[in-house]
């Protein structure tokens, strides 16, 4: 449960002011969105505790693990720029209400202590949590409405993914258990092709910056995670 809560926390990373008294120069620059290096390595670290041994320092494929984190962090400031140019914000009644929601999932308590052994401040928390809902009251107004689906694509989807589940349904039941599992993925990878096309769309009208000799360094471990935050 408490790698699934940290997880969650990094679907938004707490970017857009430089770290408290220094000058320091963003990673990367969205419109009016800022991203600071010293966010990334956070964001890594946390990752790292969500995924123990995956990602330790020795691991294979670290440098891709970053830049997947680094794609996931620029296409969330594309997301929040688009949200600031069109006036979509989360306000503060809708936040503590969503913070409310998510403590009442745990035990007295659990919640507090969750966030400590993350070493993530509630503010900090809060403030990603805002990011993720103003993310979901994106999708739910640029990309909520959601196509039929066709039986072609129902029959392919199935014969790629479901005939070999398909074999070991031995109950009514199961079948119809099984069509709402092909029913459901498909619209997840639907929903999420219609979101790649959407971003690429933001992007191509929408400047993206990045301090490649920075992340040049960031991304091949030269630059270490600086008193960026937890460390597994």
């Amino acid at each position: 449960m408490r790698g699934a809560f940290v997880a969650a926390a990094l679907l938004a990373a707490a970017c857009g002011a430089p770290p408290s008294g220094t000058g320091e120069a963003p990673l990367a620059v969205v419109g009016e969105q800022r991203l600071y290096a010293r966010d990334f390595h956070r964001a890594f670290a946390l990752r790292r505790i969500a995924h123990p041994g995956s990602l330790a320092p020795d691991a294979p494929g670290l440098r891709e693990a970053r830049e997947r984190l680094l794609e996931e962090l620029v296409t969330e400031l594309l997301v929040r720029e688009h949200a600031r140019s069109v006036g979509i914000a989360v306000s503060d009644p809708e936040l503590e209400s969503a913070v409310e929601a998510v403590r009442a999932q745990y035990p007295p308590g659990l919640f507090e202590q969750t966030l400590v052994e993350a070493a993530l401040p509630l503010a900090d928390w809060k403030e990603r949590l805002r990011s993720r809902l103003l993310l979901e009251t994106v999708w739910r107004r640029e990309l909520a409405e959601e196509e039929a689906l066709d039986s072609e694509d129902l029959r392919a989807h199935y014969e790629r993914h479901f005939r070999g589940k398909a074999a070991m349904v031995d109950s009514e039941e199961a079948w119809v258990r099984l069509r709402e599992m092909l029913v459901a993925d498909l619209r997840r990878k639907k929903r999420e092709e219609a979101f790649s096309a959407w971003v690429e769309a933001l992007r191509r009208k929408t400047p993206v910056w990045i301090d490649e000799a920075r992340w040049e360094a960031i991304a091949s471990g030269v630059e270490a995670a600086e008193a960026a935050g937890p460390t597994p």
